[in-house]
């Protein structure tokens, strides 16, 4: 079988990113005594404090980002390194417990079809792929929360392989399996992460009116 996306090399670099946002935000203000029952009810015993529809800004950080990837015939890697300016982030002009954050990430994805591969050996168009990230959280306690996860996955081609040679058309579907942390035994907040998700992506002509001579 002629493989489709049979190549020789090719290396990509980017840069992504975004500009600081201010988001106009209204919100209601009470400050209040409350009372709870055994039930997990509570009740209003005095209110201090109220004011309806205040008007605001909201601040998000501005972020940026640049990775690359290189690509050969049966093989795939790639990193990027991301950059959050969480310190200038403003909720009705008062900062948070947030600090600038950083995340790297790397990853592989193997191919095994050759040029002339048969189409009967369906695992050999099956693409496999592996990665990992690590960084520092935004949320700012007493220590450092470390955030890390690892990832796995496939893109299974659902398109019979003949078809996929003679028209370029596909449909693939791809899966992911990941296993994240944040935090460690030092830091007062730890969750752990297991993350499975299932997508498709195709490229086929819809909606082709053919004509006949």
């Amino acid at each position: 079988m002629k493989n489709p996306d049979f190549i020789t090399k090719k290396i990509k670099l980017g840069v992504y990113g975004n500009l600081q946002q201010n988001l106009k935000a209204r919100t209601d203000i009470v400050r209040e005594t409350i009372f709870y029952d055994q039930n997990g009810g509570y009740y209003r015993l005095d209110s201090v404090y109220e004011e309806k529809d205040v008007k605001g800004t909201i601040k998000l950080p501005a972020m940026i980002g640049f990775g690359a990837t290189y690509q050969g015939p049966n093989w795939l890697f790639g990193a990027d390194f991301e950059y959050g300016n969480w310190a200038s982030y403003r909720y009705y002009g008062q900062a948070d417990a947030v600090q600038n954050n950083w995340t790297i990430r790397a990853g592989a994805q193997y191919y095994p079809a050759k040029d002339n591969t048969p189409v009967k050996k369906y695992f050999n168009f099956v693409k496999y792929r592996a990665g990992f990230y690590y960084g520092s959280d935004y949320i700012k306690v007493n220590q450092n929360r470390p955030e890390y996860g690892f990832t796995i996955g496939t893109g299974m081609p659902l398109t019979s392989l003949k078809r996929i040679s003679y028209t370029g058309e596909y449909v693939v579907l791809n899966t992911a399996l990941e296993f994240g942390n944040r935090g460690n035994r030092q830091t007062n907040l730890r969750e752990s992460v297991v993350r499975f998700s299932i997508g498709v992506s195709m490229n086929a002509r819809w909606f082709q009116k053919p004509k006949y001579n």
